[in-house]
Formats: structure tokens, sequence, C-alpha cells
């Protein structure tokens, strides 16, 4: 079965959805951004937005 994949990377949550192709929504799951604060800023660390994209994907 073909479908697409797609990711949403946001403030909040990283979001991932699957649709067929005739666009029937397959499924779709979402997992808190990991966002971290140090010295007045904020930052994710890439690897940690990866595993969020990827547990949300699953």
């Amino acid at each position: 079965m073909e479908l697409l994949l797609g990711i949403d990377v946001g403030t909040t949550f990283c979001k991932a959805g699957a649709v067929a192709l005739d666009g029937a929504e397959l499924s779709h799951a979402r997992e808190q951004t990991p966002w971290r604060q140090a010295g007045g800023h904020t930052d994710a660390d890439p690897r940690a937005l990866l595993h969020a994209c990827v547990a949300a994907a699953r």
C-alpha cells in the first residue's frame, strides 16, 4: 500500500499523519516537542526533535 506521511514539528507537539493516496486518513499521532531552557534562551536538541518525530510516525 502506498501512502503519504506528513510531519509537523510545532512548538508544542511533533505531529505525524498517514494518508492513503485517495485522501483517506489512516492514522495520526503526536509527541511533545522536547524544548529545553538554559542561559536565558530556549532551544531543542536536533536529535531529540528527530526522536519525537519518529515516535509520532510509528
